[in-house]
């Protein structure tokens, strides 16, 4: 996915611009089956045309712009396509929440904001953190991580309310 210098965040009326340390996309790696089917869009050129527009995308709404035409164009959305959509929107609310990287790890998501950045300002966290076990959502020196088997399906939406929040 493109390199990228400023990005428009969902739900903040400012342009967040994004200096030195995301040059680079964030890496994401998620438990999580993500593609475009081929049953589902049988063109290859469009299924290419589909993936270079989510990689380019820089806000939510051009994410949100895309679902609504895989839905208009190829009827309702299977999982893999859904997920592809989700890990997206990830990426650009990773990108401005100064994120490096979001992995998985046995069963933890582990989110690590750029060197010199403290664990995501942890302004997020500490919110989501009050909504569940402590065990849950864990605050490290230099991430925080997820514990998807105490946190079920939820840790979907944590992990979306926790970079979400430090997007401010």
């Amino acid at each position: 996915m493109g390199g990228v210098t400023g990005s428009y965040i969902a739900g903040h009326e400012r342009d967040k611009v994004i200096v030195g340390e995301a040059k680079q996309p964030p890496s994401i790696s998620l438990p999580l089956a993500a593609h475009i089917p081929e049953e589902y869009v049988p063109n290859l050129n469009t299924r290419l045309s589909l993936y270079h527009r989510l990689a380019k995308a820089e806000d939510i709404e051009e994410v949100e712009g895309v679902a609504r035409e895989f839905q208009d164009r190829f009827g309702p959305l299977p999982d893999p396509v859904g997920n592809l959509l989700y890990i997206v929107k990830i990426k650009v609310l990773a990108i401005g929440a100064r994120v490096s990287s979001i992995s998985t790890q046995g069963r933890q998501i582990v989110i690590k904001p750029h060197a010199g950045h403290a664990p995501l300002k942890i302004r997020g966290a500490r919110g989501v953190m009050s909504k569940y076990l402590d065990s849950a959502v864990r605050i490290g020196p230099t991430q925080v991580k997820l514990d998807t088997r105490l946190l079920g399906e939820r840790w979907k939406e944590v992990l979306e309310e926790i970079l979400g929040s430090n997007c401010a």
